[in-house]
């Protein structure tokens, strides 16, 4: 596939303006409007990203990663979240008052928010619609100092149906309204040129014929199919990327189906990209396969029990199973003491649990049982001195005797008898498989249609409320070692 080329030409360093990205959408990293400006060079610049459901977390973000050299900051907000358009708003005022402290312009981008998702049954779908206008009428009034304007774009012109995600035209909608306000900042910038250059670079695309294994990459990844970002900034033909390309060609018939470019592999995929879009039936069977790792065999025996269960959705299991990778990486283990944790850390996580005075939090961190059991005993079943004895343990952190007892009878062990069974892989995982579905029947969870959706709701399930933003960030890191067979 041909790259969409620099939108502006490249004078020198210092006339091209550093920009940097704050989205909720992880793809931007990889592919989408803001990479491409970046990776073509028509600016310098960053992108980070916020979990789509803690725009609180922006500024924060802001704070670790603005600079000085900084021209522009652009928010995109994807309105995939269950905050209150008031919490939206007021964070995005922020972002707008700590641009204007540093002297830094701010784009804000409304919601293009697309009427078929499928997270929503239909008044959630009529209520999210509601709530992002309103975000997007705040956003077309506010003191931001640039405004790109989505809010009118149609579902079936500007978005693939895989994902939710911006379709070429969407994303060079984008190009084209970023391209005026950068050349607001620099008006050297031709803006009836570039939209030219635009305009050719995408028939292009749509007349595209694979040359490189970049080339080969971005199709496939344009096409749905799953692949390392890091085997694509590093261009390497790794497996995600020869996983892809089998599975490919095991989609469209092609014989062997196996990782081998062909002549008739290529057309097929310069066909593929082509071709209208059709109106995508989202598949909700298939195996999840890990893509490997020392802890293949643990990894395994949750992905069967998951099935044993009835949880046979993929993306339910990918999210479970990310969630487990990012607590322990599927090694079972004990909760590690908190000798070497910070103390304005341990009051955050245990309160009046532990001391006030520093000197005393560091002789009690320095004894994991005698810590152990102040912060947990007495609670959930524990006796005063049995915190040390019912601490976290296996792959997801079992803690408590009233849990050591509850999954020890779901699962069929006396782990209160004997609580270092839960270490036990084959327990483990068993515990992991009850905890994360609550001894429910497969019916009663959320019939997921993606990775992310998946993975929040677990993440989130297992923080007991609302995780972490780092929690999200590590669990979705995981999201690259499983592929789904249909």
């Amino acid at each position: 596939m041909i790259r969409l080329k620099h939108l502006v030409e490249r004078q020198t360093k210092e006339a091209t303006p550093d920009v940097l990205f704050v989205t909720d959408v992880k793809s931007q990293r990889q592919s989408g409007f803001a990479r491409k400006l970046i990776s073509n060079g028509v600016i310098f610049g960053d992108i980070e990203v916020y979990p789509t459901d803690a725009i609180t977390d922006i500024i924060p973000l802001l704070h670790n990663n603005v600079s000085a050299v900084d021209n522009l900051i652009v928010v995109y907000y994807s309105g995939f979240s269950d905050e209150s358009y008031m919490s939206v708003i007021e964070n995005l005022q922020r972002v707008i008052k700590y641009g204007h402290r540093y002297n830094t312009p701010v784009v804000l981008i409304t919601i293009p928010t697309p009427r078929f998702v499928k997270k929503y049954d239909e008044i959630e779908r009529k209520n999210a619609i509601i709530r992002n206008k309103k975000i997007n009428e705040w956003i077309l009034n506010s003191s931001a100092d640039y405004v790109v304007d989505l809010s009118n774009l149609m579902d079936d012109v500007f978005f693939t149906k895989a994902g939710n995600a911006l379709s070429i035209s969407g994303n060079v909608e984008v190009y084209k309204q970023l391209v005026r306000v950068l050349h607001d900042i620099n008006s050297a910038i031709d803006i009836e040129s570039e939209d030219e250059k635009i305009d050719a670079e995408v028939q292009a695309m749509r007349d595209a014929t694979i040359r490189t294994l970049e080339d080969l990459q971005m199709a496939l990844t344009s096409l749905g199919y799953r692949i390392n970002y890091s085997e694509i900034s590093k261009g390497k033909f790794g497996k995600t990327t020869k996983h892809a390309l089998t599975k490919f060609k095991r989609d469209n018939e092609i014989v062997p189906a196996d990782s081998k470019i062909t002549k008739e592999t290529l057309n097929a995929l310069n066909a593929a990209l082509t071709a209208e879009p059709e109106e995508e039936i989202i598949d909700l069977t298939g195996t999840v396969k890990y893509l490997g790792g020392p802890m293949a065999n643990n990894v395994q025996l949750v992905i069967d029990y998951l099935t044993d269960s009835g949880i046979t959705n993929p993306y339910t299991q990918i999210g479970i199973l990310c969630t487990i990778g990012k607590e322990s990486g599927f090694e079972p283990q004990d909760e590690i003491g908190y000798g070497n944790t910070p103390n304005d850390r341990i009051r955050q996580i245990f309160g009046d649990r532990v001391p006030e005075d520093d000197d005393e939090l560091d002789t009690l961190k320095s004894d994991d049982e005698a810590f152990f059991n102040q912060v947990y005993g007495g609670m959930f079943g524990n006796a005063p001195d049995e915190g040390y004895l019912y601490r976290g343990r296996g792959f997801n952190g079992l803690t408590f005797k009233g849990n050591y007892k509850k999954y020890g009878s779901l699962v069929g062990e006396d782990l209160v008898g004997d609580p270092e069974q839960v270490n036990d892989p084959d327990v483990a995982a068993k515990v992991a498989v009850e905890f994360f579905t609550k001894s429910k029947p497969a019916k009663s969870l959320p019939e997921f249609d993606n990775v992310d959706d998946a993975i929040t709701y677990f993440v989130n399930l297992n923080a007991g409320g609302t995780g972490r933003a780092a929690d999200h960030g590590r669990a979705k890191d995981w999201a690259d070692d499983f592929i789904i067979e249909h």
